[in-house]
C-alpha cells in the first residue's frame, strides 16, 4: 500500500507527461482506487511503461489492470506450486503456507518460500528451500 506522498510522486510523473493538475483530492481518490498491493516502485514502472506506449492520460484502472497482469505473470513464470515438506498432515497450515507463497510470488519477492515458512512460524523439514516445483534429476544405477 502506497502512502499519500508516494501517490503524489506518481501523479507528478503523470503530470510531467499529460499536464494534469494534481490536487489533494486527486491524491486521496487515487489512494482509494489503486490496488492495495501496489508498491511505489512497481507503480513507477507501470506509469513509465504506459507512457512509453500511450498518449492518453493514465487512470487508476489502467494501473490496476497492468498490476494484476504483472502479478499473474509472476505466478505463471514460477510454475507449479510445490508441496511443502512436512505439512502433509496439516491441511490448514499447508493452505496458509501456499497462500503466503503465492502472495510472495505475486509481490516479486526473491525468496517466496522463505516468506511462506516465516508466515507459519516454521522451518522447512529438509532445512533447505522448497524446490519440489523444480524438475527432479534422477540417475540410473551403473
Amino acid at each position: 500500500m502506497m502512502t499519500h506522498e508516494e501517490i503524489a510522486k506518481i501523479l507528478a510523473i503523470c503530470a510531467s507527461v499529460d499536464r494534469r493538475q494534481v490536487s489533494q483530492t486527486m491524491i486521496v481518490t487515487w489512494s482509494k482506487a489503486l490496488d492495495q498491493t501496489l508498491c511505489f516502485n512497481e507503480a513507477t514502472h507501470i506509469v513509465t511503461k504506459y507512457y512509453a506506449e500511450n498518449r492518453h492520460p493514465i487512470m487508476p484502472c489502467d494501473i490496476n489492470a497492468m498490476h494484476r497482469d504483472i502479478r499473474q505473470r509472476r505466478v505463471e513464470a514460477y510454475g507449479r506450486i510445490p508441496i511443502p515438506d512436512g505439512l502433509e498432515d496439516e491441511p490448514e497450515v499447508e493452505l496458509l503456507w501456499r497462500k503466503n507463497l503465492i502472495l510472495a510470488i505475486q509481490d516479486g519477492h526473491p525468496a517466496p518460500d522463505e516468506v511462506a515458512w516465516n508466515a507459519i512460524g516454521r522451518e522447512p523439514s529438509n532445512l533447505g528451500p522448497v524446490l519440489s516445483h523444480a524438475p527432479r534429476i534422477t540417475r540410473k544405477p551403473l
